[in-house]
């Protein structure tokens, strides 16, 4: 079976170090040279934990489309820098299933961690 998945569960940030976190899906199975020779797509999404959308972080809701034998796809989320003092905040990523039956994700879900620099 074809997996794909989060790169990482955990990203990590400090607020004003960079315009935005790189958030990247791998093809986990089969691996080789075209391990899943048909497009395909994936939802990716972004939501509230305890950052806010627009004041702490941008949304970055798209679909990604897969080319046949692609094995990575990034995302960039824009981080909000502001000047207030706030303790570190997470925002949700995830993916939804991929459009193609034979592909599974896993893992789907992560956090970005926003870490304020003005404390």
């Amino acid at each position: 079976d074809a997996v794909i998945g989060l790169e990482r569960t955990l990203y990590s940030i400090q607020e004003g170090s960079a315009p935005a976190v790189e958030v990247c899906i791998v093809v986990y199975r089969p691996t080789g040279i075209c391990p899943i020779p048909f497009p395909f797509s994936v939802m990716f999404s972004t939501s509230d934990l305890t950052a806010v959308v627009d004041n702490d972080y941008l949304d970055a809701d798209t679909i990604q489309l897969f080319g046949a034998c692609a094995t990575k796809r990034c995302i960039s989320v824009p981080i909000v820098d502001d000047s207030t003092e706030e303790p570190d905040e997470q925002v949700s990523i995830s993916l939804g299933d991929p459009s193609d039956s034979r592909i599974t994700a896993s893992p789907r879900q992560g956090l970005i961690n926003i870490t304020d620099t003005s404390e």
